[in-house]
Parts: C-alpha cells; sequence; structure tokens
C-alpha cells in the first residue's frame, strides 16, 4: 500500500477542459520556474518546511530565499513572491502582496481555489499520470507553454513504472521510476498531451471522495495520535511521532509504504521550530484513491501497534 499510483487506478468520465488560464507543465518545479522568470521576481519567502530539491533550484537560479514557519506566513509579502503551501492538500494562507499557492499535495486544486490568485497543483504526484502541474493566474493563457519541450523520456520511463506497479513488478517498476526522476529536465517543460488528455476525463468527484474517506477513516482509528488537520482533499494522513524510525520500519515490514516527506529540509531550526518538529516527527500514511476501507483499517492497526507520541 501507498507508494507511486499504478496505472488504471483513477476512474474517467465525461470531459472536463481545462479553463484558458491554466497553463501545462512536467511537473511543479518546472511550473514555478517559468512563473519566477515570466513575472521577474529575484527573490521568494516560503514555508522552512518544504521541498529541499525546490529551495535548491532557486538557489542555483540566483534566487534570493527567507523563511516563515508553519503557521506564521508573513503579513505581507513586500517586494518578495510569497509562496504559500497547501500543506499535505490543506488550506493554505493567502498572503497580501504577490503570493502563489502551492498546492501541489493536490490535482485539482486548479478547479476550486478563489479566482484571482495563482495558484499550482500536480496531478502526477496525485494520479496515476506520468506528468502534470496546472499552473493557473489572472493573464495566463495555454498558450504561453506552447513552444516549451516535453520530457518525453521521464514521461516513458514513469509510464513504464506505473504499468510495471499494476501489475506487481515492484523490483523493475522502482527502477523505471529512478530513471524517470533522474531524467527529469531542470528547465520548464509543457505537459504531454496524453496526459492533458487523461486529466481532462477524470472523474473528480471520485477521486476527492475516496481520499477524503479513507483520511476520515484514520482519522477515526488513530484518535490520539497527533496529526496535522487537512482541510481540503488529502495528499496523505500526517501523523507526528517521536519514534518516526521504529514506526515507519514496521510500516514497510508490513509492506505499507510511509514516508517521512520532507525530513531533509535545509534550515534554521532554532528559527523555525514547529517545522522542525515536522521534519524530526512527520509521517505521512497513505490515502489515495486506490486504496479501500479496510486497507486504511489495516494501517491503523499497525500505527497503533508500535507509535509512541
Amino acid at each position: 500500500m501507498g507508494s507511486e499510483i499504478p496505472q488504471f487506478c483513477d476512474k474517467l468520465g465525461s470531459q472536463k477542459p481545462l479553463p484558458p488560464n491554466c497553463l501545462t507543465f512536467s511537473n511543479g518545479r518546472g511550473a514555478i520556474t517559468w512563473y519566477l522568470r515570466y513575472q521577474q521576481f529575484k527573490s521568494v519567502i516560503i514555508c522552512a518546511y518544504s521541498c529541499p530539491s525546490l529551495i535548491e533550484s532557486f538557489k542555483s537560479q540566483g534566487i534570493e530565499v527567507g523563511h516563515f514557519d508553519i503557521g506564521a506566513p508573513p503579513e505581507h509579502s513586500g517586494e518578495w513572491l510569497a509562496i504559500s503551501t497547501a500543506l499535505f492538500g490543506g488550506n493554505a494562507p493567502l498572503i497580501p502582496g504577490y503570493c502563489l499557492v502551492d498546492a501541489s499535495h493536490t490535482a485539482f486544486a486548479h478547479t476550486q481555489r478563489p479566482v484571482g490568485v495563482a495558484i499550482l497543483s500536480s496531478p502526477r504526484k496525485n494520479t496515476a499520470l506520468p506528468d502534470g502541474a496546472i499552473l493557473r493566474f489572472e493573464g495566463g493563457l495555454r498558450s504561453m507553454t506552447d513552444d516549451l519541450p516535453m520530457a518525453l523520456q521521464s514521461v516513458a520511463y514513469k509510464t513504464t513504472a506505473r504499468t510495471l506497479w499494476y501489475n506487481a513488478n515492484n523490483e523493475l517498476a522502482l527502477w523505471y521510476n529512478g530513471l524517470a526522476e533522474d531524467a527529469w529536465p531542470t528547465e520548464p517543460c509543457r505537459m504531454s498531451p496524453e496526459s492533458i488528455w487523461k486529466l481532462e476525463h477524470m472523474d473528480i468527484e471520485w477521486h476527492e471522495t475516496r481520499r477524503i474517506n479513507n483520511y476520515q477513516i484514520l482519522k477515526s482509528e488513530l484518535v490520539g495520535i497527533p496529526y496535522h488537520k487537512v482541510n481540503g482533499v488529502p495528499y496523505c494522513y500526517p501523523i507526528l511521532v517521536s519514534n518516526r524510525d521504529d514506526t515507519l520500519e514496521v510500516l514497510h515490514y508490513d509492506r505499507i509504504y510511509a514516508t517521512r516527506l520532507w525530513w531533509d529540509a535545509k534550515f534554521d531550526r532554532d528559527r523555525f521550530p514547529v517545522a522542525a518538529k515536522y521534519a524530526d516527527q512527520l509521517i505521512c500514511l497513505p490515502v489515495d484513491q486506490r486504496h479501500t476501507d479496510s486497507d486504511m483499517q489495516r494501517i491503523a492497526a499497525t500505527v497503533r501497534m508500535v507509535a509512541k507520541y
């Protein structure tokens, strides 16, 4: 249970075309890079608990990076671009000034969050698509990405990996998945046409209902264990435990792939204590749409057996 989502795990339905102000990219990091260049920002302020590769990407481009703690966003972005992270699919604070909501822990936030706010969602992280990130902002046009290349090699590797996972060929799937991650271009790329077609035909209500239902089961079964409340469509069920390594070892032994997420985020731990706590204690329990009620009960039973808090 958990890990990457295998091929054929998303329910399709009637087409819902993307709005014209939604730009399509291969992945979220490329989308943010494109947006920074388009808007000519030279500095960003972002939650200290963030993806380390995203921060390294900023620094490699000469972008100045500032931080704020979880639950303590700045009152105003000033001349910086404030990236407000919708952690684990929850609601992100809207920071006055220049703000981009990073909702890459969701697949469909671009269809639901407030109009007038720049927002990023990442279908490739939450569905079986091999690529896909959607950037919506006022003044954006789909045609703006027409001249970008596609990440064809990464898409081919990722599609192979997801198909192998569907056929339970896990070792070979992991190998192809590693090739896919290594092959992602550092420059922005546009989303493949096949992924756009599938995204526009996905049953959004089914996807979101399954994830919310699984989250609620874990919430009910794990009463008492500290967790991060997600008001939205959950990426995972995030818990905080004092014996994370032991808990993960037992979960993995039971073939439940839970993750530490951004345990290696780099920031001043004295200045940002909540982010430090999340980096040290957080576990993401899987709640994705392929899993059943009994799967959630099995996950909860394993966590209750070993977790300390």
